[in-house]
């Protein structure tokens, strides 16, 4: 059974509704560094290293940022490992190439903002605790399965705070 359809995500992620709300978010969180440009990407190469928007700032600095939109209400958070089980090709997690991962629970108006080297530090540090304990997820598409771990909000949120912490 088919669950997800690229054209429909996409088309829902380009909502003037979220695309209000997100920019909204960006001009609040980031007002302090001067943002004086949020830049919507549509360039499909872009997109595919997991840039969706690029935020400039007056001292010509960027951040680049992959939006992860969640039509429904779930608590948990997503980690894509293939984005064609089949073929082993890298999910999201691995492959993108932004700054920050903007995790939106639209339902209920949540954001996770993530910085993606933090979430990649994350997944090697309990990529065993994730494969033991969390949800597979297999997404079919038209042509291809994703394969994702769904990780509870709470124990993502505990787990990725305690990520910055080491001990030798």
């Amino acid at each position: 059974m088919k669950i997800n359809d690229f054209k429909k995500d996409n088309s829902y992620s380009l909502d003037k509704k979220i695309i209000e709300k997100l920019d909204k978010f960006y001009q609040s969180i980031f007002n302090k560094r001067k943002l004086i440009k949020i830049e919507r990407v549509y360039d499909i190469l872009r997109q595919k290293k997991g840039i969706d928007v690029i935020l400039h700032f007056q001292d010509g600095s960027n951040i680049s940022i992959d939006e992860k939109i969640r039509r429904s209400a779930y608590y948990d958070f997503l980690i894509e490992i293939y984005s064609d089980e089949k073929n082993k090709k890298p999910g999201w997690t691995f492959k993108d190439q932004c700054d920050y991962i903007v995790y939106f629970y639209e339902p209920i108006n949540r954001i996770l903002l993530i910085p993606m080297h933090l979430l990649w530090l994350y997944v090697m540090k309990n990529a065993d605790k994730i494969k033991k304990n969390y949800k597979e997820i297999r997404a079919e598409n038209d042509m291809y399965t994703t394969f994702s771990y769904a990780i509870p909000l709470k124990e993502f949120i505990k787990d990725i705070s305690e990520t910055i912490i080491f001990h030798i």
